[in-house]
């Protein structure tokens, strides 16, 4: 009990806070019933799906790559251990690890704690539409972990954790997409060494560890595969027409808001801070920032890669307080128990008794999926698989799916098996680009068209 300081209480806190908005939150984001389907299929199966009978979008001309294979486990294996709600509390677990080590990274930078634990908040608050279940959110932790290693290399001139990152990324690869970030922040610390020091040679330990996680990234099912996906992603006319979180962000939404007001704070501390950027944060500063800007889902990276900077630029700013009070360990062990319970309390199985949650927080689901029939009863849900129901009127998914009402914004969105003769004719009669409501149509018409439900019964 002596040991506890308030500095472990700001820890506590923010670790707790990172940990209790996922853990508290319902789902709100229907891919999830897509990555519980693809898991269960791989389960099933023991094998990869090559053909993609769940997408919730028209179907595009090439192979299947299932990069996030194993994200899909990862998720069904929760399911099957504890519902949806394990999936909830897992997904915690990874968002609470995530800003742990982006604290660490943050105090290594800076040398404050209680700075470290505010741009940390501040992180969490430009990530926060993006923490719901979903393979991305497991990339956080490693891109943390990517983001440690460096800074340590940078001020501490300790370079043992840059061993990590090549098996961190073969992990990664298989996961989700985003790897490629790595090699973003790998890349822009290199060529900031490069540019200060006017030397190739002081880059070396960076562009040895990224040449080891490109290759590390090829340890996937598809080999080198996996990077051709990344980068021809983005071409897709699927994603770059229909889904609006790969848009550009725009001031018309709060994810966009707090994006730019981030920026304004960060150029306004570069201003008034008596320490500069230095070239690797101007280079992390623009390739991040520019991501960002180019589509809001890549808003979460940002607020992760900014956090130490601004924690360094406030530490110019602010005195380095050390408390001259004596400290109490034990109201700071009530104060640290309370957390642990809060944080318990917090719990899908638990939040119930949170008097401060609205209603509208309760549940399993968010108000934008309740509406959904099917996704009424996540009790019922016990990681058996999800199935697919004949057409009756109302849209379903096997986890991308939108209620009805949305169909006019979502053209496409919709997911439809067909005969084999029937997709045929589909194709050629031009229903693969056809908006929402007339393929909905015409599958409803045709006795032989499904629409996948994301039932939980």
């Amino acid at each position: 009990m002596s040991k506890l300081s308030i500095r472990h209480v700001w820890v506590a806190l923010t670790i707790a806070a990172a940990f209790i908005g996922p853990a508290s939150s319902p789902i709100g984001l229907p891919d999830l019933y897509w990555t519980l389907l693809v898991g269960d299929w791989i389960s099933t199966h023991r094998a990869l799906l090559d053909f993609d009978p769940f997408t919730s979008a028209p179907h595009v001309a090439g192979p299947i790559l299932n990069v996030q294979w194993l994200a899909d486990l990862f998720f069904h294996g929760l399911a099957v251990l504890g519902g949806l709600n394990m999936v909830i509390t897992g997904t915690a677990v990874v968002v609470a690890i995530t800003y742990a080590l982006l604290l660490a990274a943050a105090v290594t930078a800076s040398g404050h704690l209680r700075l470290s634990c505010l741009v940390v908040w501040v992180a969490y608050a430009l990530g926060l539409s993006n923490l719901s279940p979903r393979p991305q959110t497991l990339a956080y932790p490693l891109f943390a972990l990517f983001l440690l290693a460096v800074i340590r290399a940078e001020r501490r001139k300790d370079t043992r954790l840059l061993w990590l990152l090549p098996p961190a990324t073969a992990v990664w690869a298989n996961l989700h997409g985003s790897f490629f970030t790595g090699f973003v922040l790998l890349g822009c610390v290199a060529a900031g060494r490069v540019i200060t020091s006017r030397d190739l040679r002081a880059a070396k330990p960076y562009l040895i560890t990224l040449g080891a996680c490109v290759l590390a990234s090829m340890v996937n099912p598809y080999g080198p595969g996996a990077l051709v996906y990344v980068a021809t992603i983005g071409s897709n006319p699927v994603i770059r027409d229909l889904v609006t979180e790969w848009a550009p962000t725009t001031l018309s939404g709060l994810d966009g808001i707090l994006f730019f007001g981030s920026v304004l704070l960060l150029g306004a501390l570069a201003l008034m801070s008596t320490r500069r950027l230095t070239a690797t944060e101007i280079l992390l500063i623009l390739a991040f920032g520019y991501l960002a800007w180019s589509s809001e889902r890549a808003i979460v990276w940002w607020g992760l890669v900014i956090a130490p900077v601004l924690a360094r630029l406030l530490g110019s700013l602010l005195p380095h307080h050390q408390p001259t009070g004596r400290d109490r360990p034990a109201i700071n062990g009530v104060i640290l128990a309370s957390i642990a319970l809060l944080a318990v309390i917090s719990l899908p199985w638990n939040k119930s008794s949170l008097p401060i949650l609205p209603a509208n927080k309760l549940g399993v689901f968010s108000d934008r999926l309740r509406g959904v029939r099917g996704l009424a009863a996540p009790s019922s849900f016990s990681g058996r698989p999800l199935r697919a129901t004949p057409a009756a009127g109302l849209v379903r998914l096997s986890g991308r799916g939108v209620p009805e009402r949305a169909l006019a914004n979502a053209a496409g969105r919709v997911q439809h098996q067909l005969p084999g003769a029937q997709q045929g004719r589909a194709r050629r009669s031009g229903d693969r680009g056809a908006p929402g409501e007339r393929l909905v149509a015409r599958l409803r018409g045709r006795p032989g068209g499904r629409l996948f439900e994301s039932a939980v019964n």
